[in-house]
Parts: structure tokens; C-alpha cells; sequence
């Protein structure tokens, strides 16, 4: 349900009418022998100079212009929302980020190079949920919205085709040949070509958007690649018994080098730096249930910088596979080797491995343990209130049952992480039981974490550093963090999902103004409507409250002496009998947003934004500066303050009438 400010004549809350609040009071005194008015009095009837009252009747009045109108008297039970519900931004925990798309609203427009941003179903339309990954993913439409970088591959030249990544060139010949190799070009780095071999002849590539496919390369085997944000992936399909089980390339890296890790990944390096790796090829076959193996590499060096890099298929697992069978051995390239992850290892104390796309976790003789961080400030405001926040990551392997531990990083990173310069961690943050989860998703409540992280006005406020992952025992996990295109679901497997909230801007308010005396115990409290109504800055509905207090500084339920309930009105009048004459108060009006409505149609359906944060820190709605207001009512009798008309009427009697309330009174000598 959606409040909506009318505009001259009030509004309502809902689907709630307004009461007839308005009376006329007729006060007739009459004293014998006493003609009225005073300057009547011994003049002959009809002496007046007035003309006589005419019967007929009199024109209706004209329509009161809306800027003219008094407001309405408000009827808390109709108009107002008392004491009203808090609630959060409910989405289900632990949702994949495969299943966001699905289960939420992407508002495109409220993105960013590396955010996307959802609304949830309790507030269509309003921007509460964040997806922040470790790397840009997103570029700005012509429009000004946000949408996932174009991988497409579009013609270079009369025999080739290309796609512009992030940091990267990627060229594949129309026809794959011996000679006709993929060219893989990292801006600023160098460039390495990729050449298939046992090639079956010159094989003509089909395009279709980002995915190039170049059927029956090999025997019964077709080669699938498609431009990815980290390089290309590449597919290689078995699709019949009689497809090769060992798989061989030649590459060329002119000033560069390859080197088979411990782990069964390939590294590519730039001296000491790993600027990108391949990683162990993943092999799966085409049964409901996929099994899936992780096939093994051999690297020859063949010298000025040519290498050999083989991959053998476990026979025993083709022998009981489905076919087709889909070998990976994607390549992933990190430009920077200052990346957004990273993991060390003990018994590689001086290696980088920031362009790796695994990332360990390990304990006992062989510690590892990973770094992630991710550029927050786009998500970074003042008042930012973290409702949820999970740390994702995707486990691609993992043994030993031990949980998983996440710390805050408390200084920054080196350039060129190793074992050697690890940064110092602080306090833990996150724990994940084991058995975790389904799907290969492993999620770290973080929330205080980001609570301290993205408000930038908390007392406790931290930089960012990043966080760390670690085990004990002999556990050990593998995470993937880098696109490899085998699903949708690795779009980018490092990110955070969060939910959070902002209060709206304080309301302005209009009048009474600073210093105002009111002559009477009911003012009337305005605030600025129309474009200066209080924005919120996720898109939510808002409300607005009156407050009364004896003191400009405390709003405690001790010092407020009224306040309105929750309206979507811009005035209110406060009722009589509640301020005190002689005294001087302070009114201020405060915002709230609305984070649930209802498809009844009541105001008690509503719920208010939740105000407690991620770290159980309770926040203060956001209200305008307080001004003064003394209550100074109008008195009986003779009142210097204004001034009095009189007549003497005789016999040392004057009548007087009080020019500011009217009244009218006998000065009767004693």
C-alpha cells in the first residue's frame, strides 16, 4: 500500500475519511435597555445610516482559495498511525546469488560498476538489497542504468573476431588452424597465444553473441570458448566414447612464463608476479546427477617461451561417465596483482598467488589462507543502517569438517601478497558450521562487520581492510573466485549480499515561526510540502510526526509534552488543554520511511523501517531543528496589551469592549 499527500484540503492515511471537524459557535449576549452597537445608543431606530436586512437570501459564499484553508483538526484514530510496527527488509537467508534475479526486483538505474541493487518483496520498487562483487561487472547504458559489461564478439577484420573485457583482448581466428591460434592480450602485461593441437584441418567458428563454438575440432569433440570479465572460458565437449582423453595445447608467452603449482593449477607470471592462471580443468558428465572429476595437467617447456600444457582425463571416470563429458580448463588473468582476493601458503612463503581464480583455506602442515576485500564505497553513507550481511563464496572442494573462520584485516595489503607479508587481522567476525551448505555456496554472517564499515558517521567506524579465511585441523576448501563460465551461477562467485536502510531527510519546517507567541493554546504546526517533503534515499514512502517539548534538546518521554501520531500530512493543530499559558515549548517534526505495506487497506497493515542496526544499535529518526513557541492566551477584561473601545452610557457607567478577544464588560462604578 502506497501514502499519497493531496494538496490543498489535507490527505488521508489509506483509505480512511476525513470527519466534518469544523463548528460554528454563536455566542448572543443580550443586556436590557443596552442597544447594540455602543455607537447606537440613544439614536432613533433606523438612525443608523444601515439599510434595512433584505429576506431574500443572501449568495453562497465563494470557495476558500487551498492556501487559505485551515487545517483540519486530526482524529487520531482515523488520520494517524500510533505506535506503528517496526519492521526490517525481509529476503530469505543464505539465497544464492544465481536465484536474486528470481526471488527480487533489479532496479538497474541504483546500480554500479560493481553493485547491483534489488528491492525486496515487501517494498517493490524501493532499493534495499545489494549484491557487491570483487570486481566491476557492470557498465552505464546510453539510459544511465546499469548493466553487465557487453562480452560480445564482434568482426575484427575479414578473419577474426574480438571482445573488448575488462583489461583484456581477446582475437579467435573464423577458421581454427595450425597457425590460426587464440590470442589472449593482457593490456599492459603481455600477449599469449593458445593453439589446439591434432586439429582435424581448418575449422569454421559460429558466433552467437559472447560464445564462439568451432564444431568437431577434434574427433567427436567440439571446442566451445566464450569471453568472460576475467579472460575466456573454454569448453571442451566429449561427445562420444571415440573423443581423445588427452587433450594438448602450444602456447606462446613472450615475456612470460608458466608454472605448474602444487595445487594443479598453472600460474602465468611476469617475474616473481602471477598476472593470471589456469585453473585444475573440471570435468563433469551429462547425468542428472553430474559426476564430476578434476583432471589433472602436465606442462612441458619447449623453450623461448613455448610451452606444451597436456590434460589427461581420468580413463576410469570416462569409462563410467554419460556423454557428452565437458572438460574446463579456463583461463582467469588478474591485471593488478594488488587484487580483490587472494590466498597464502606456508610452504610458498614468497609466492603471490593474486591472480589466481582458487582460493585456499587449509590447516596443519600446510596452512592457507585466503583474502577478500571489495570496494565498499559505493555503498558507504553516513547514517547507513545493516540489516544483513553475508560474506559468498563458492566452494569447489573441501575436506576435514572444521569450521571456517572469518577475521577482520586491520592494516592494508602489500603489493604482492605472500605468506611472507600477510597483514594483521583483528577480531572474528563470521564462523561457518560444517556441513555448511548446498550447492557448493558457502555464506559468513557478517553484519556488524559491515555495520561498522559502510555507516561512515559510526562512533566505531572501521576501514576497510577486507577479511580473512581461515580453518583448523587438517581441514582443507577450495573456493573459486574468478568467472569460468560453467554456469550462470559464476557470474563472480566473491561478493557480498547485503540489506540495509536509510532513514529519510529530516522534515522543514514552515510555520510557527522561531520565537512565535501563539495567543491561543491549539496552534497549528506546518511543515514544507511538495518537493520539499522528506526524501528518503531508497525510494521508500514517508512519514512525518509533531513533537511538543519543554526543552530544545530533550525529545525523552519526560520533557515531550504531545505528539501527533504518524501522518502524511503537512499540518496539524494541537489540541486544546495540553500546553500551558505563560509557557514557551519547542515543536520539531521527525520523518520515518515505511519498509513493509499491505494489501489491506489499513494503516495498521503498515510497518516502519526497523532502526536497530547490524551491531544492535538503535538509530534516531531524523527531525528538524526544534524552534520556540510560547503559549500567551488572551485575557477577560480591560488588557492593557490591546486596545479598548468605550462609551460612556451614564450615571458613571462605561462599557468597554476588549478590541483583541472581543468581550465585552461594564465599568460600574463602586
Amino acid at each position: 500500500m502506497r501514502f499519497s499527500r493531496r494538496g490543498s484540503g489535507g490527505s488521508t492515511v489509506g483509505r480512511v475519511r476525513r470527519r466534518a471537524a469544523s463548528a460554528l459557535v454563536v455566542l448572543i449576549v443580550a443586556f436590557a435597555g443596552l442597544p447594540w452597537p455602543p455607537s447606537a445608543v440613544g439614536a432613533p431606530v433606523g438612525a443608523t445610516g444601515k439599510e434595512p436586512r433584505s429576506s431574500a437570501a443572501p449568495d453562497p459564499p465563494a470557495a476558500i482559495p487551498g492556501d487559505e484553508r485551515l487545517p483540519v483538526p486530526a482524529f487520531p484514530d482515523e488520520n494517524w498511525i500510533v505506535d506503528p510496527p517496526e519492521v526490517g527488509v525481509d529476503i530469505p537467508e543464505d539465497v544464492p546469488p544465481d536465484q536474486f534475479a528470481d526471488a527480487l526486483d533489479l532496479l538497474p538505474d541504483k546500480g554500479g560498476p560493481n553493485l547491483d541493487v534489488f528491492a525486496a518483496p515487501n517494498n517493490p520498487g524501493a532499493g534495499h538489497v545489494a549484491l557487491l562483487y570483487g570486481d566491476d561487472v557492470n557498465e552505464q547504458k546510453p539510459n544511465g542504468s546499469w548493466g553487465r559489461i557487453d562480452t560480445s564478439f564482434r568482426a575484427s577484420g575479414a578473419n577474426s573476431w574480438s571482445a573488448q573485457v575488462p583489461g583484456l583482448t581477446l582475437q579467435f581466428p573464423s577458421e581454427l588452424a595450425p597457425g590460426a591460434p587464440v590470442r589472449f592480450e593482457i593490456h599492459g602485461v603481455g600477449t599469449m597465444t593458445v593453439e589446439p593441437e591434432g586439429l582435424s584441418g581448418a575449422i569454421h567458428g559460429e558466433v552467437a553473441g559472447s560464445l564462439i563454438a568451432y564444431r568437431d575440432a577434434l574427433v567427436d569433440t567440439d571446442l566451445v570458448y566464450s569471453a568472460t570479465l576475467h579472460g575466456y572460458s573454454e569448453q571442451v565437449v566429449l561427445k562420444a566414447p571415440s573423443a581423445p582423453s588427452i587433450l594438448s595445447y602450444l602456447i606462446s608467452a613472450p615475456g612470460l612464463a608458466l608454472r605448474l603449482e602444487p595445487t594443479g593449477e598453472v600460474s602465468l607470471l611476469r617475474g616473481a608476479e602471477v598476472v593470471g592462471a589456469i585453473p585444475p580443468a573440471l570435468t563433469w558428465d551429462s547425468s542428472d546427477q553430474p559426476q564430476t572429476t578434476v583432471s589433472a595437467y602436465r606442462l612441458e617447456d619447449l623453450g623461448s617461451q613455448g610451452y606444451r600444457l597436456v590434460i589427461e582425463v581420468d580413463p576410469a571416470f570416462l569409462a563410467g561417465a554419460q556423454y557428452p563429458v565437458t572438460v574446463d580448463p579456463s583461463p582467469a588473468v588478474s591485471i593488478s596483482s594488488d587484487s580483490s582476493d587472494t590466498y597464502v601458503d606456508s610452504l610458498s612463503p614468497g609466492t603471490s598467488f593474486a591472480g589466481s581464480p582458487e582460493l585456499w583455506v587449509s590447516a596443519g602442515t600446510r596452512t592457507r589462507h585466503t583474502f577478500v576485500r571489495f570496494d565498499t564505497a559505493p555503498l558507504q553513507r553516513d547514517d547507513r543502517i545493516v540489516y544483513q550481511g553475508e560474506l559468498t563464496l563458492y566452494r569447489t572442494s573441501g575436506a576435514g569438517g572444521a569450521n571456517t573462520l572469518v577475521h577482520r584485516v586491520t592494516q592494508a595489503w602489500p603489493s604482492g601478497l605472500t605468506w611472507n607479508n600477510q597483514p594483521t587481522v583483528g577480531e572474528q567476525v563470521g564462523m561457518n558450521d560444517w556441513p555448511c551448505c548446498a550447492g557448493g555456496w558457502m555464506f559468513w554472517d557478517v553484519k556488524p562487520y559491515l555495520q561498522h564499515i559502510l555507516q561512515t558517521g559510526y562512533a566505531d567506524h572501521w576501514v576497510d581492510y577486507g577479511l580473512r579465511v581461515s580453518t583448523s585441523g587438517t581441514s582443507a576448501y577450495s573456493f573459486r573466485s574468478r568467472d569460468t563460465g560453467t554456469s550462470a551461477a559464476h557470474l563472480n562467485v566473491q561478493l557480498y549480499q547485503i540489506v540495509y536502510n536509510d532513514l529519510p531527510d529530516a522534515p522543514t519546517p514552515d510555520t510557527p515561526a522561531v520565537g512565535f507567541v501563539s495567543e491561543n493554546d491549539s496552534p497549528t504546526l506546518k511543515i514544507q510540502g511538495g518537493a520539499s517533503w522528506p526524501s528518503d534515499p531508497n525510494g521508500d514512502e514517508v512519514l512525518v510526526q509533531f513533537q511538543i517539548s519543554d526543552s530544545a534538546t530533550d525529545w525523552t518521554v519526560q520533557h515531550v509534552k504531545w505528539e501527533s501520531g504518524w501522518t502524511d500530512e503537512r499540518s496539524v493543530v494541537v489540541p486544546t488543554g495540553v500546553l500551558v499559558d505563560g509557557t514557551t515549548y519547542y515543536w520539531r517534526a521527525r520523518s520515518w520511511d515505511i519498509c513493509a505495506s499491505s494489501s489491506q487497506q489499513e494503516p495498521s497493515s503498515l510497518g516502519m523501517c526497523k532502526l536497530t542496526d547490524g551491531a544492535g544499535i538503535k538509530h534516531e529518526q531524523h527531525a528538524s531543528a526544534p524552534r520556540a513557541l510560547t503559549i500567551s492566551l488572551k485575557h477577560f477584561g480591560d488588557d492593557p496589551r490591546y486596545a479598548m473601545w468605550s462609551h460612556d452610557a451614564g450615571n458613571g457607567v462605561t462599557i468597554k469592549v476588549n478590541e483583541a478577544n472581543g468581550n465585552l464588560f461594564l465599568d460600574v462604578p463602586p
